[in-house]
């Protein structure tokens, strides 16, 4: 008898998402496992990308439709914990914004409101905060706001590159700092007791952290041209 494949080996691989000329990006499940959402590019015959969409679908591949649709660039969905809807980064006013959309359709609502670019957004593990960066002190810094786009606060603060923040389950931020190269970093949430979790001459960026807050797992150039690797998180188990 053969033996069953266990899910995340990479065996039972099925297509989920048929977009004909377009090209489907950067899928993000919803914490309640039943929605993927996704960017999805819209191209001209000759390759150029006139828009990026935000869709959703339920988790085995039916009802696919788009959230977002504007004519503009719309990317990096993070899911609400309820799966209600999500946050995004949109450049539909002229400047990156970031927005919350709900999946009944409704009107998106701009959340951040500044005239820099504001980008990159995550929404923490309970649905309070949204982490993002943001080039309005003139370098890049990882913000937090309210779910609602109040009490905007810079929880960074350094001369650094500051880009690419992530949440852990316990609420901490896992963020990248660019020095002499991209290194990750991790604070805590209100930007206190910052410390590096990896150091080198490489540039490590994108980090996300499994729900267990054990492990995370990164994007790299120290197998070029880039790979993922997972490491421990210092003082996680092993």
């Amino acid at each position: 008898q053969r033996q069953r494949r266990r899910a995340g080996d990479g065996g039972g691989l099925r297509r989920l998402t048929s977009p004909g000329s377009s090209n489907d990006l950067a899928p993000v499940v919803s914490p309640t496992g039943d929605w993927i959402a996704w960017q999805r590019e819209i191209a001209r015959p000759g390759g150029s990308i006139d828009a990026m969409e935000i869709w959703v679908m339920r988790a085995d591949g039916s009802e696919p439709r788009p959230l977002v649709q504007n004519g503009s660039f719309n990317e990096t969905p993070s899911w609400l914990p309820d799966g209600s809807g999500v946050v995004y980064a949109s450049r539909v006013t002229g400047n990156w914004e970031i927005f919350h959309a709900d999946l009944d359709g409704s009107a998106p609502v701009n959340l951040s409101s500044h005239p820099f670019a504001d980008q990159y957004p995550r929404v923490s593990p309970d649905g309070s905060r949204v982490a993002f960066h943001t080039n309005r002190d003139v370098n890049f810094e990882i913000y937090t706001m309210r779910a609602d786009g109040s009490e905007q606060r810079n929880v960074s603060g350094d001369p650094g590159e500051d880009r690419f923040a992530n949440w852990t389950p316990d609420g901490r931020i896992v963020w990248s700092r660019f020095l002499t190269s991209f290194d990750l970093f991790l604070m805590d949430g209100d930007g206190s007791n910052q410390r590096p979790l990896f150091s080198s001459t490489f540039e490590e960026t994108h980090a996300s952290i499994s729900p267990d807050g054990h492990w995370v797992v990164f994007q790299t150039d120290r197998f070029p041209p880039f790979t993922l690797l997972v490491a421990p998180i210092a003082g996680g188990e092993s």
